[in-house]
């Protein structure tokens, strides 16, 4: 702008550019990143008027990664595995086994190899640091290593034992179920006799101190005070869920046994032809077990049911055995069927006159003619 220097009117204005002074740049606050500290790469000052021309920038923090010092196998529930793992293909289910690399903080960049190139034993995938079984396809052994990546050379190595156990169980057994105390039992399962089973193991339980089993499975009954209900339970020993039980009662011992007509004791009877007689049985002490079996050596001659009732059905003889369940007493009866005499007919001639000192036969007729006894004994009114 213009001006008359007498007057200090404005006469005219005139704009005229005038060069900027050139900044002279400096970096200030740079500092370098270290373990655990971030750095900065420093500000853009000039050095001439102190203006910022640039703002710097952080630079992170430097991070320790120590060298793997050892590798931990775990299995699907967390558990710390080494050397050979058993591992159950029965239900075809998956298999996942993970690897940390020790000190806390080393690289977990791993790599796994498996010895099964030709997917004999099944399928196998990584996951990160875990390794995934699937598709088991028979039984064996497969051999896992995984290694770390960082250089340490570290690596781990695991066997996994394909086997294959029960899927069921069922008990063989078809002996008494009411035992005397004393006695024992055999017990089998199904799972010892099928030869596809790479483990046929069963364990052998039972619930009450009267009842001992051992691990072959054969049970032991204890004395009793009275009538007690015991379960024997055998489970497939690599999945104990799998079970299967049997239910034994167990009476006090028995001490006598004896076979009763009419409340009173008997060891022999006779009976007609195509008559009946109810017997009883009587196991003491009172508290052991009453049940018997009752058989006959000649049920064509006498038949017994399994009441004690008998049956006569052609003359002969039978022996009838009253046996207790799950015991040891016994008690035999003989049976003697019987003909009965129905009639005698006594014939003598007609008019005849017995002088003294005389004798005469008269002619008998017993009927029928098959009766069983036919002996006669003769009396006289007026002897």
């Amino acid at each position: 702008m213009i001006r008359c220097k007498s007057c200090g009117e404005e006469l005219s204005r005139v704009t005229v550019e005038i060069p900027a002074t050139g900044h002279e740049g400096v970096i200030i606050n740079k500092r370098a990143s270290d373990y655990g500290v971030a750095g900065y790469t420093g500000d853009l000052i000039c050095n001439i008027c102190g203006e910022t021309l640039e703002t710097g920038e952080e630079i992170p923090a430097l991070i320790y990664i120590p060298p793997v010092e050892s590798l931990q196998l775990y299995d699907e529930n967390g558990n710390l595995v080494n050397g050979t793992l058993l591992f159950d293909i029965s239900d075809g289910r998956s298999l996942t086994i993970r690897a940390k690399a020790l000190p806390e903080g080393a690289s977990q960049e791993l790599i796994w190899t498996v010895n099964d190139r030709s997917g004999l034993f099944g399928s196998f995938r990584e996951e990160g640091s875990a390794l995934i079984f699937s598709d088991p396809g028979g039984v064996g052994s497969v051999n896992l290593t995984v290694s770390a990546t960082d250089g340490s050379r570290k690596s781990a190595k695991l066997t996994i034992k394909l086997v294959r156990s029960a899927s069921d169980i069922h008990i063989l057994y078809d002996g008494e179920r009411a035992v005397a105390a004393g006695k024992s039992a055999a017990l089998k399962t199904d799972v010892a006799s099928d030869r596809t089973l790479t483990d046929r193991s069963v364990i052998w339980e039972s619930d009450s101190p009267f009842a001992v089993v051992a691990t072959t499975g054969r049970v032991s009954f204890l004395s009793v005070a009275e009538a007690t209900d015991v379960t024997v339970t055998a489970r497939v020993k690599a999945r104990p869920e799998i079970s299967d039980s049997l239910v034994f009662t167990i009476w006090p011992t028995a001490t006598s046994l004896k076979l009763l007509r009419d409340g009173e004791a008997v060891s022999s009877l006779s009976l007609p032809v195509g008559e009946s007689l109810q017997l009883e049985s009587r196991i003491l002490p009172e508290g052991a077990n009453q049940d018997c079996v009752w058989t006959s050596s000649n049920p064509m001659v006498a038949d017994v049911d399994e009441t004690g009732r008998i049956q006569a059905l052609k003359t002969g003889s039978a022996t009838l055995t009253c046996r207790q369940s799950g015991g040891r007493l016994n008690a035999r009866l003989t049976v003697r069927v019987v003909k009965p005499v129905e009639e005698i007919r006594l014939t003598v001639p007609e008019n005849a006159a017995l002088a003294a000192k005389k004798s005469l036969t008269p002619t008998v007729e017993i009927l029928p003619a098959d009766a069983s006894n036919k002996s006669l004994v003769w009396t006289c009114s007026d002897p």
